[in-house]
């Protein structure tokens, strides 16, 4: 029996109609169907070619079809007990075809909204009333809604509810063992949704939403946000919903209200405080939040966070008045009567979890005033030079730890539920930011002890809380630990020489060694070299010195000698100076003593790493990496040497090109040491600068080139660590630039470093990455990134395209994506639309063409940034 209404299109039909449409995708062709289809296979038959050529700039917007037939609709229309099935398939696995997105959107398309003088019609109430169903039966919440069905859809959705709850009959619909929805219930969610619709028009405007990009055959692109709130119609205005709103809230519910009506009721509060915060009305909004405080619901939809940031935005506005007690201690304060202050503070503390009244603790704003007050305190000049150990800065610490315990740990207590259980996500974090801020204030064990008898009279103040109290306590015992002073670790130690006239002694078998060794340290760190190459250290020594101890003397007197000769030279460097030479002889003779005795040692990067100052390993580092660049030279290097000079310095340069004595040998020759242990020694140098230089970037370029091309023996063949390079590329070029914040940063970075880093990301497949740097290079080396390009188009990264801005580049991508041995059709079409961008226009001025270039390079390097030095991001080497 045929149904009344539209005639349903046969299967045929539905067939050659998306037939004729695919005859716009590259190729035209005839409606030949090939395959045929069938039944066991979903996927659509291809119109055959007919070899006309269509340009790819030609092609007309793609319009995908959906994957499911246009007589689903009227069978969900007619058969509600086959929408119902599809529902329950739908709970069971979300992905199914046609989603809960497809099936809402078309039936409230379908569905004509009725106007101001028109009443609907059955066939749209019962289409709302099948949405209406659709969304009862999954469950779905109003954020859910939000994010799945189209703004302008919405309003057709809840005004559905509201019909579905109000009609017995269900719009006819004939159907036993479905959900409901109260009618109550229906009108507060239809009351929420256009609450919340109205934050959305206070929030959104053309300049909040993101652009478009320009389409030429897409004269009106899709609606954004701002069309599509600006196109919702039939709202009651604001005042009247806020009024309903209002009568709602003040109705009580039944006696036993459903979860769901609890948490409703709970999120429309929350809403109608952020609408009157948005309204600048924050006292009707502190009201709001005050009372959801009060409530402490387990089924917050917003969470906590939400809740506690309104709140003290509002308090921060509003305030309170100034009670007795608030005004006591503003007049304590004022006099320095530090003791009743603290013990004001102690009480407030102890009040706080026990249930005392609001009007009898301190309010926010008092407390954030002392909070002020402390800091102020603290940031004013003393004539007293020791007033950390006095009184007065003791009791400021008790009080500043106080009300630390009090604003990162006791107010967020208040707000979780007194059930919440201690090892809950929620009470950790707060526990981890409290101890975190305790921290800081401690500063001596009494500060410590302070703090955990003030814990333990919390704990006993409070009975009702008691396996929250508990946990608070042990927490805080077990982050914040009463023990002895700790050992002060050799970074720290390293840092204090520098600001110390006498360094600590270490450990040595007698006292009179340790005072020789304790000199010696300081004549490093005091860079005093002419005295430290001159004294005789075995005249001071003891009869049998330990051997670390000559060692470390030993070491010292080398370096003295060494940094001697090289700090003249750079001190006395001019042009008459200059025309006598660099004395390569000399300095090899003296980086040859240093070698071997740091080589000799049995823990040479402890020597070198907890010894000797970062001036002299900076000169070690550069004359061993010149020495070694002139022995390759010569062809007198067992060693493969490949790496650039321009990290280390002038004195690189010059122990690696200065001229020697023409008539005899040169001072390569002359050097005892072993080629390998100038190796050693460079490696271990060069690793001990990037650990305790960490924000210099000359050493982790010098680094990266390292891992490019590792220094071995020429017969043997390396092991490059790519990624390890990118990553020291990565920091050199970021610590340089100040994270690419300076102008014209890319003139910073060493044009070679910028080569070997396309090199390495070469290598690690990033192909699209690496041929953007050449963007930047010389034009005649412009077309060796359209050689990367074209090396494997198959793992080109589409999140790359955005940073080329080389016409040349962009075309010679469509080409290489268009092709049809490594063609992606989703590839041309962004490609496309880069190419189409007003910003790559020819006609542009250059200033604007180099901003923009700046721009892209500062985002490319800030997304390389991303994935290689992220942790969850960095690619397995």
């Amino acid at each position: 029996m045929e149904c009344p209404g539209t005639p349903r299109p046969s299967d045929d039909d539905v067939q050659d109609i998306i037939d004729k449409r695919g005859l716009v995708f590259g190729l035209g062709g005839s409606t030949a169907r090939q395959p045929p289809p069938s039944p066991n296979s979903p996927a659509r038959p291809v119109p055959a070619a007919d070899r006309t050529y269509r340009s790819v700039f030609q092609q007309p917007a793609i319009e995908v079809q959906p994957a499911y037939a246009e007589n689903d609709w009227y069978d969900f229309l007619f058969l509600p007990a086959k929408l119902l099935a599809h529902t329950q398939a739908l709970k069971a696995n979300p992905t199914l075809t046609p989603t809960a997105h497809d099936v809402l959107t078309e039936l409230l398309r379908k569905a004509k909204p009725s106007g101001a003088d028109e009443p609907t019609k059955a066939r749209d109430h019962t289409l709302q009333c099948l949405a209406a169903l659709v969304v009862l039966q999954l469950q779905f919440t109003l954020e859910d809604i939000e994010a799945t069905v189209p703004t302008n859809l919405q309003k057709g959705l809840l005004d559905g509810l509201v019909k579905y709850a109000s009609d017995p009959k269900k719009g006819g619909l004939n159907l036993h063992d479905v959900a409901h929805i109260h009618m109550d219930d229906a009108i507060l969610l239809h009351n929420r949704w256009q609450l919340r619709i109205a934050i959305k028009k206070m929030l959104m405007n053309a300049l909040t939403v993101s652009n478009k990009l320009p389409l030429s055959d897409n004269l009106k692109p899709p609606p954004d946000e701002v069309e599509q709130l600006a196109s919702i119609s039939g709202l009651v205005p604001v005042a009247q919903l806020l009024e309903d709103i209002q009568m709602s809230l003040a109705t009580t519910p039944s006696t036993n209200p459903s979860p769901s009506t609890v948490s409703l009721r709970h999120a429309l509060r929350m809403d109608l405080g952020i609408f009157h915060f948005h309204q600048k009305q924050y006292d009707m909004a502190l009201a709001c939040f005050q009372t959801l405080v009060k409530v402490q619901d387990n089924q917050a939809p917003l969470g906590d966070k939400m809740l506690v940031g309104y709140l003290h935005a509002c308090e921060s506005v509003v305030g309170k008045a100034e009670s007795s007690l608030e005004e006591s201690v503003a007049h304590w304060w004022a006099q320095s009567d530090w003791p009743n202050l603290i013990q004001a503070l102690e009480k407030d503390n102890l009040q706080r979890l026990d249930g005392t009244p609001s009007t009898a603790v301190l309010s926010t704003r008092c407390r954030s005033q002392l909070e002020f007050n402390f800091k102020q305190f603290i940031s004013q000049p003393s004539d007293n030079p020791a007033m950390e150990w006095t009184a007065v800065a003791a009791a400021v610490r008790k009080l500043r730890i106080l009300n630390a315990l009090y604003q990162h740990v006791l107010v967020p207590l208040l707000l979780i539920p007194a059930t919440t259980e201690p090892r809950s996500s929620r009470f950790n974090s707060i526990m981890t930011v409290g101890i975190c801020a305790l921290r800081r204030i401690l500063i001596n064990a009494d500060d410590v002890k302070y703090l955990h008898g003030h814990v333990e009279n919390i704990t006993a103040a409070d009975p009702e809380r008691n396996h929250q109290v508990e946990a608070f306590q042990r927490e805080i015992f077990k982050g914040i630990p009463l023990r002895p002073p700790v050992v002060v670790a050799d970074a720290t130690r390293r840092q204090q020489r520098l600001y110390q006239d006498h360094p600590p002694f270490m450990d040595t078998p007698t006292e009179c060694d340790a005072m020789i060794l304790a000199m010696a340290s300081r004549m490093l760190h005091q860079s005093q070299w002419a005295e430290l190459s001159q004294v005789s250290w075995k005249a001071h020594l003891t009869d049998t010195p330990a051997d670390k101890t000559s060692r470390l003397l030993t070491i010292s007197s080398v370096c003295g000698a060494l940094m001697h000769t090289t700090s003249r030279l750079v001190l006395t460097a001019s042009p008459s100076s200059l025309a006598n030479g660099f004395p390569v002889k000399i300095v090899v003779g003296l980086l040859d003593d240093v070698v071997k005795e740091v080589a000799d040692a049995a823990a040479p990067r402890e020597c070198l790493v907890e010894w000797v100052p970062v001036p002299v390993l900076d000169t070690i580092v550069s004359l061993t990496a010149g020495l070694l660049q002139r022995a390759y030279a010569l062809n007198l290097c067992e060693y493969r040497v490949s790496y650039d000079l321009t990290p280390y310095g002038d004195l690189a340069i010059l122990m690696a090109f200065a001229p020697d004595n023409p008539t005899g040998v040169d001072a390569v020759q002359s050097v005892k040491a072993t080629q390998s242990e100038i190796v050693q020694v460079h490696l271990v140098c060069l690793q001990a600068l990037v650990t305790r230089c960490p924000r210099d970037p000359r050493w982790h370029c010098a680094r990266a080139d390292v891992a490019v091309n590792p220094i071995v023996l020429q017969k043997l063949s390396s092991a490059p660590d790519f990624t390890a390079a990118v990553r020291s590329y990565l920091v050199a070029a970021s610590l340089a630039t100040n994270f690419f914040e300076d102008a014209q940063f890319t003139d910073v970075i060493d044009h070679g470093s910028l080569v070997r880093l396309s090199y390495c990301l070469v290598k690690l497949g990033a192909h699209v990455a690496a041929a953007v740097l050449y963007q930047i290079f010389p034009p005649d080396e412009v077309a060796y990134g359209l050689r990367i390009l074209h090396l494997s188009p198959a793992q080109h990264d589409a999140a790359f395209f955005q940073y080329i801005w080389e016409l040349s580049y962009l075309e010679t991508l469509v080409h290489l994506h268009a092709n049809t041995k490594h063609k992606n059709p989703s590839h041309v079409e962004i490609l496309t639309q880069l190419i189409q961008c007003p910003e790559l226009n020819a006609s542009n001025p250059i200033q604007s063409k180099k901003e923009m270039e700046q721009r892209i390079l500062r985002s490319y390097f800030r997304e390389l940034c991303r994935l290689y030095l992220v942790a969850e991001h960095v690619p397995s080497a």
